[in-house]
């Protein structure tokens, strides 16, 4: 569990990014999406997953590499994206990720890209805001190919705020509430009862109440013991 990080929805981060590839090799462009969203509002970083994927899988697509780069490349600054010039950069960040998904989805991935046919289409810049709800929680299930996840299983149920504190989107969240960590307890420890009471009154997940359904869903374990 050293490397254990939960979401801002509470998905393990690790499956979060081997759904997203898996979604993206499957050319199944909505459910991508959703992954690359969980992780953007997590306040995790992405490029470097989509720079990696067309580095090791996509070298072959003319283009490619060069508009992932570009996208990421002084994201405070204005700039040209299609018809119009980009100064928010929220949008411009939103744009980049539907934009990136879309064009490695409808790409054919390829290992050994070096001896592949070279792939000239040409890039498509997504100009329109995406309308589909990002903000919800479990309309897909995570992928997990794991058949040991009792300690998964246990760090979600008992220590959720501990390794969700590794994620930035609730390291902030818990900062708020003045949480610290206790390492030795794999706790957050909270400075009063009232700064306790107040941060499980706004964010009360409580895993150890869900559902096997649930369950299933976000950490995708469907054996028990």
């Amino acid at each position: 569990m050293d490397n254990l990080v939960f979401t801002r929805f509470l998905y393990p981060k690790h499956l979060v990014i081997q759904t997203l590839i898996s979604c993206i090799f499957e050319k199944k462009c909505e459910e991508a999406l959703y992954w690359a969203f969980e992780l953007y509002y997590s306040e995790i970083d992405v490029y470097p997953i989509f720079r990696n994927l067309s580095s090791n899988y996509y070298s072959n697509c003319v283009g490619l590499h060069g508009f992932i780069d570009k996208s990421y490349k002084n994201l405070d600054e204005p700039i040209r994206w299609g018809p119009e010039i980009i100064e928010d950069r929220k949008k411009r960040e939103i744009l980049a990720i539907t934009s990136i998904v879309h064009n490695l989805c409808i790409r054919i991935p390829c290992k050994n890209s070096k001896n592949s046919k070279v792939d000239k289409r040409p890039i498509i810049m997504i100009t329109k805001m995406p309308t589909n709800e990002y903000d919800k929680v479990m309309p897909y299930k995570i992928r997990n190919p794991s058949k040991n996840n009792d300690g998964l299983l246990n760090a979600w149920r008992r220590h959720w705020e501990y390794y969700g504190a590794r994620c930035p989107y609730w390291t902030k969240k818990i900062a708020e509430f003045g949480g610290v960590l206790n390492h030795e307890t794999k706790r957050v420890v909270f400075p009063d009862d009232d700064s306790l009471e107040e941060f499980y009154d706004t964010y009360c997940f409580e895993p150890d109440e869900q559902s096997l359904e649930v369950i299933s869903y976000i950490l995708g374990i469907y054996t028990f013991t």
